[in-house]
């Protein structure tokens, strides 16, 4: 069902209107240099470290091997990029890295593996990327019921890039706060107790993220999101923030929630928000769910039910590892300035309070088993309802030909999510561009 019909977008338009990827070309130039450093330890490693600093820009290399906990703070490469990558494709293993009040080093195709705390620390730094890693708990068996510890931080930072990542076995995967400039995208989230966490973190973007397979501990009373933005502490809320064309596919029988977005503190706020071209499958009322921001454009997003969500209740098992499900809405609360279009969702459009100001217009009403009507699933896709618990973006992709394609409803192409393919080249050529050195 079409509800609140409005004019529909050209194809220009569309376009036009959501921010086009970086995406390095298929021969870049390769990262130039001053000095070239193969090493094999953490001795070796920390003393070309400290060389690197006296260079207008050094590569080290590492070969594989444990290296152990990198404890590297207060150190400026103002002559050039430190770039720290593996030598081979086997990823070196770290126990953790810690940069702190730091800045100009870029770590590519490490992994890093602990049991706890922060496994990889990016705070107080300026001009920092982690790129094409893996960062898991101590032990990597799909089961993070075990594990502590919290996969990367950002904290009191500017200009970061995190990109290509896999995140699994950990409590949770990123931490950023009290942050500008900040860029989290194209990374695997899986076997995970809880997403993004997001706090007081001005100029974000969070793109092409892949989030499946949580396993949160309802024993202990969690509720786990895939990205969640809050203000607990603060005095700010987050600003000029872009979640685009991620990925959230939680069809198993917990309820995830999708993007929450709020505020805990009387009057801290959000502003300027786009939300666009996302995928939410599952079983939380929280699909995407925003409150206290100030201007939230939310267009072309996938907000629907896994089979689980018929359930319609909040029942949770004894032993803490499942939950009962809802229909996943678009709600929002206390947030003024919305403007909501061609979405595809599971009610007869937007969730709102009577606090906050909202226009939309041409979003689609799916037919639900709670009996609130809507179109036919095979109206919208062109395999009916999804089923499993991981399914792949393009069981989520409109349907063609359909009314809702032709106006432009959903997700109209498949887009880039989770861990690409790229090289060592393509990935520092999008460092540079990025980060902007």
């Amino acid at each position: 069902m079409l509800f609140n019909k409005g004019l529909a977008l050209s194809g220009a338009m569309l376009a036009a209107a959501i921010p086009a990827p970086v995406v390095a070309a298929e021969l870049v130039a390769p990262t130039k240099v001053a000095r070239v450093f193969t090493v094999s330890n953490l001795t070796e490693l920390r003393t070309a470290l400290a060389e690197a600093q006296k260079v207008a820009g050094a590569e080290i290399r590492l070969n594989p091997g444990n290296y152990g906990a990198l404890i590297w703070n207060y150190k400026s490469y103002p002559l050039g990029r430190v770039y720290v990558v593996a030598a081979t494709r086997t990823k070196p293993v770290f126990s953790s890295i810690q940069a702190a009040s730091s800045n100009n080093m870029s770590f590519h195709g490490l992994k890093v593996t602990g049991g706890g705390g922060k496994l990889v620390q990016l705070n107080g730094s300026q001009n920092m990327s982690f790129t094409g890693g893996e960062i898991s708990g101590f032990t990597e068996n799909g089961n993070p019921w075990d594990e502590s510890a919290t996969a990367l931080q950002v904290r009191f930072s500017k200009n970061v890039l995190v990109q290509d990542n896999k995140f699994s076995d950990v409590r949770a995967a990123i931490y950023t706060q009290r942050s500008e400039r900040v860029t989290l995208r194209y990374n695997r989230v899986i076997s995970v107790r809880e997403g993004f966490n997001m706090v007081s973190t001005d100029d974000l973007q969070v793109r092409g993220n892949h989030f499946s397979n949580f396993y949160p501990r309802y024993d202990l009373r969690e509720h786990p999101d895939a990205m969640q933005f809050w203000t607990s502490g603060e005095v700010k809320g987050s600003n000029r923030v872009r979640i685009l064309e991620n990925f959230i596919a939680m069809g198993g029988k917990r309820a995830i929630q999708g993007i929450f977005g709020g505020s805990e503190v009387a009057g801290v706020r959000h502003s300027d928000w786009e939300v666009t071209r996302n995928v939410y499958y599952g079983s939380s009322v929280h699909g995407m769910s925003f409150g206290a921001i100030d201007g939230l454009k939310v267009s072309n997003n996938v907000i629907v039910a896994s089979p689980h969500a018929d359930v319609n209740n909040s029942i949770r098992s004894a032993d803490g590892t499942e939950s009962g499900g809802y229909l996943p809405r678009f709600r929002v609360r206390l947030t003024t300035g919305v403007v909501g279009w061609n979405n595809v969702l599971m009610t007869n459009g937007v969730s709102r309070d009577a606090g906050s100001q909202v226009t939309q217009y041409d979003n689609w009403d799916i037919f639900d088993a709670m009996g609130w009507g809507g179109v036919p699933w095979t109206d919208l896709f062109a395999a009916g309802r999804p089923t499993s618990e991981a399914p792949a973006l393009s069981e989520f992709i409109t349907k063609s030909p359909s009314a809702a394609r032709t106006r432009n409803g959903g997700v109209l192409t498949p887009f880039v999510h989770g861990v690409r393919p790229t090289t060592k080249d393509q990935t520092f050529a999008e460092v540079r561009t990025i980060l902007g050195n």
